[in-house]
C-alpha cells in the first residue's frame, strides 16, 4: 500500500472504493479473470500471458486468440486475400482445422462453389488434380486391332482412348494412324467394337445376320469368305455347307445359284431328227428324264413330243433320210445303210429309200449307185431286173447267116453277148475275103481296122484328122469319136490304099485314093506325106459306106464324115462338098 491508505494496488488491481479486486476479461481466448500487476505501471487480466491464471495456450486456426496475444490466426494470415486451386477462382484464407487453412473458394472453403470436374483440360472441382476421373493421359487399349493409345477427352462427360473413333490418333483414311476400314476377317479393323459388321453382324446391334442358302441349302448365318465377301454358312464351303451332288429334279441341288446347271434345264435345245428347233412353231427346252439324265421336250419321251399329233413334234418313221420319230435313227425301219445284193449282176450296194414306205439296193434299178447295164444274151440279168436274157428269143427257130445261110436252128446266146442261131456255129474260121465264113455276122474282121477322128486347131483354124489309134496323135487335139474301118491289107479287088497328107503352112489334113491327087501332093512343098490308114473301096460294093470330103475355104480345113446329118450340117456352116474321097465300111 504505497500510498498508506490501507488499500492496496487500489486502482490497479482492487475498487478504490471497497479495494475489492477488480476483475477483468483476458485477452482473446483468455477468460474472466482479476487485475494483477505486471510491474510498477502496469497491470495485466491474471488470465493473459504471464498472468496468475494464464489461459494462454499454442496458437490453432480456429478463428479465436488461442494464444491471447491479441492477434487472432495470424499463423495463418487468416482474412487475406488468396487464389483458390483450379476454377475455383479468389478468396479469403479461412481455416480448414486447428493447424490448416483453406482459401474460401477451395473445396472445405465457405465459399467454395462445388463445381463438378468435367474433361476439358481444367481442375473444376479444384482438388488440385486436372479431368481426374477421366484417366487422361494415361495409357489404354484401343478397341478391336487399334493397338495402344492415351485417354484423351471426347466431351465435358466422357473420355476416349486416343486410338478409338473419334481420337486424335484414328483415321481410317491414313496408314499411319489407328484404324482401318472394316474387312471380313473376324477382327474390329475399324474399332468400333464390332467384329465384321456390315458383313456377317448387325452394324448397329452386332447380333449375327441370318441367311437363307442358295438353292436347297437352308437358312444360316453369314460367314466371311475372304476380306469382302460374304457366303451362307450352309452354302458351298460354308461352316454348315448343306450342298450335295446336283441331280436332275428341278431343284439347285448343290446350291450353285443354276438349277440343274450340268444339264442346262430349261435352256433351248435342238430336238433329234425332225423334233428340232426350227421345225416345229416351238423350240424345244431342256427337261429332266430320271434323276441323272435328260431330254430335249421336243424329243422322244418329252413333254411336247406326241406321235400322233401332226401339231406336235415327232411322227412316224417313213424312208426319206430324215429321222422322223425322233429316236436318233435315221430310216431305221427299212434297213437304210445295211450291205446288200442287188438283182441279177447289180452286185453289192447299200439299203436306200425307194419312196417313203419302201427301200431298194442302191445298185438294182433306179437307185444311186445302179450298177446294171443293157441286157446282153449271155444267162445272166445284167439290167438287174429281174428277168435274164428277156430280149432274146432264144429256142426259137431262126436260120444261119453269112455261109451258114443254108442252115436251120435255135436262137443261143453266143460268146459276144449277142443271140446267135445255132445253125451259124457250122461256119469255118473266118478269113480275109469279104465273107462271114464263121457266120458271127462279121466279114473279115480278122482284117479290118476302126478309124478315129480327132479335132484340134483354134476356133476360128479348125483341123480334123484321123488315126488308127484312140490317144490324139497331136498335142492339143481332142478325140470325136471311131467313125469308119478299113482294111489292114490290100485285097485281090476293088480295095486301094488311102494315103493321108499334112499341109505345111496352115493346120490342114487330106485322105485320099485319087493317083492323080496323090502325085499332085507329093510335089507341093506345102504337103507332106503321113502314114497311110489302110485300104479303102476305090467304089461302092456290098456293105461299104460313102466318105464325104468337105472343105472351108474362109479355115482351109479339110472334113471327112460318114454321117449325112453331118454332112449336111456342115454345109449349112459354110462347108463346101468336095465329093467323095473313098468307100468304106461301117463299124460294127
Amino acid at each position: 500500500d504505497n500510498d498508506c491508505d490501507g488499500k492496496v494496488d487500489e486502482n490497479y488491481t482492487s475498487s478504490p472504493l471497497n479495494g475489492a479486486p477488480l476483475p477483468c476479461d483476458g485477452v482473446g481466448a483468455c477468460g474472466a479473470g482479476y487485475y494483477e500487476c505486471k510491474g510498477p505501471e502496469a497491470v495485466r487480466c491474471s488470465t493473459d500471458i504471464g498472468g496468475s491464471v494464464d489461459e494462454s495456450r499454442e496458437e490453432i486456426c480456429n478463428g479465436l486468440d488461442d494464444d491471447c496475444d491479441g492477434s487472432t490466426d495470424e499463423n495463418w494470415s487468416i482474412g487475406e486475400t488468396c487464389q483458390g486451386t483450379g476454377q475455383c477462382g479468389q478468396g479469403v484464407w479461412e481455416c480448414s482445422s486447428a493447424d490448416s487453412r483453406v482459401c474460401s473458394s477451395d473445396i472445405g472453403g465457405s465459399q467454395y462453389p462445388a463445381y463438378e470436374e468435367i474433361c476439358d483440360h481444367l481442375d473444376n472441382d479444384c482438388d488440385g488434380e486436372t479431368d481426374e476421373t477421366f484417366n487422361i493421359g494415361r495409357l489404354c487399349a484401343g478397341t478391336g486391332e487399334c493397338g495402344i493409345g492415351e485417354f484423351e477427352c471426347a466431351s465435358e462427360t466422357e473420355s476416349i482412348c486416343s486410338v478409338d473413333p473419334n481420337g486424335s490418333q484414328y483415321d481410317l483414311n491414313d496408314p499411319l494412324l489407328a484404324g482401318d476400314p472394316e474387312t471380313c476377317d473376324g477382327r474390329d479393323n475399324d474399332c468400333d467394337g464390332l467384329t465384321d459388321e456390315g458383313f456377317i453382324v448387325d452394324p448397329v446391334s452386332g447380333t449375327p445376320l441370318t441367311c437363307d442358302g442358295k438353292g436347297e441349302c437352308g437358312t444360316g448365318f453369314y460367314e466371311c469368305n475372304g476380306a469382302s465377301s460374304v457366303r451362307c454358312s450352309t452354302d458351298v464351303g460354308g461352316s454348315q455347307d448343306e450342298s450335295v451332288q446336283e441331280i436332275c429334279n428341278g431343284k439347285d441341288d448343290n446350291c450353285n445359284g443354276i438349277a440343274d446347271e450340268h444339264l442346262a434345264i430349261g435352256t433351248p435345245c435342238s430336238g433329234i431328227g425332225e423334233c428340232g428347233s426350227g421345225i416345229w412353231e416351238e423350240a424345244g427346252l431342256w427337261e429332266c428324264q430320271g434323276l441323272y439324265s435328260r431330254v430335249c421336250s421336243s424329243d422322244f419321251g418329252g413333254s411336247q413330243y406326241d406321235i400322233n399329233d401332226p401339231a406336235k413334234p415327232g411322227s412316224y418313221e417313213i424312208c426319206d433320210g430324215l429321222d422322223n420319230d425322233c429316236d436318233n435313227l435315221t430310216d431305221e425301219d427299212f434297213s437304210v445303210g445295211a450291205p446288200c445284193v442287188g438283182i441279177g449282176e447289180c452286185g453289192l450296194g447299200q439299203v436306200e429309200c425307194s419312196g417313203s414306205d419302201n427301200n431298194r439296193c442302191s445298185t438294182d434299178i433306179g437307185g444311186s449307185e445302179y450298177d446294171g447295164r443293157s441286157e446282153v444274151c449271155d444267162h445272166l440279168d445284167n439290167d438287174c431286173n429281174g428277168e435274164t436274157d428277156e430280149i432274146f428269143p432264144l429256142r426259137e427257130s431262126c436260120v444261119g447267116q453269112g455261109e451258114c445261110s443254108d442252115q436251120n436252128g435255135v436262137y443261143l446266146c453266143g460268146e459276144d453277148g449277142q443271140v446267135k442261131c445255132s445253125a451259124d456255129y457250122s461256119g469255118t474260121e473266118e478269113s480275109c475275103n469279104r465273107l462271114d465264113d464263121d457266120c458271127d455276122c462279121r466279114t473279115d474282121e480278122i482284117c479290118r481296122q476302126i478309124v478315129y477322128r480327132f479335132v484340134g486347131g483354134t476356133e476360128s483354124e479348125r483341123d480334123h484328122v484321123f488315126s488308127l489309134f484312140s490317144v490324139p496323135p497331136l498335142a492339143g487335139y481332142v478325140l470325136e469319136g471311131p467313125v469308119f474301118m478299113v482294111y489292114s491289107e490290100q485285097l485281090p479287088s476293088n480295095t486301094v490304099q488311102l494315103d493321108a497328107f499334112s499341109r505345111l503352112s496352115a493346120a490342114d489334113h487330106i485322105y485320099t485314093i485319087d493317083s492323080a491327087e496323090k502325085a499332085a501332093l507329093l510335089i507341093d512343098p506345102d504337103w507332106a506325106p503321113m502314114a497311110p490308114l489302110g485300104y479303102a473301096a476305090a467304089s461302092a460294093e456290098n456293105g461299104t459306106i460313102p466318105l464325104f470330103r468337105l472343105a472351108k475355104s474362109s479355115s482351109s480345113d479339110h472334113i471327112y464324115t460318114t454321117d449325112t446329118a453331118e454332112r449336111d450340117s456342115l454345109i449349112s456352116s459354110g462347108y463346101v462338098l468336095e465329093g467323095t474321097a473313098a468307100w468304106v465300111w461301117p463299124l460294127w
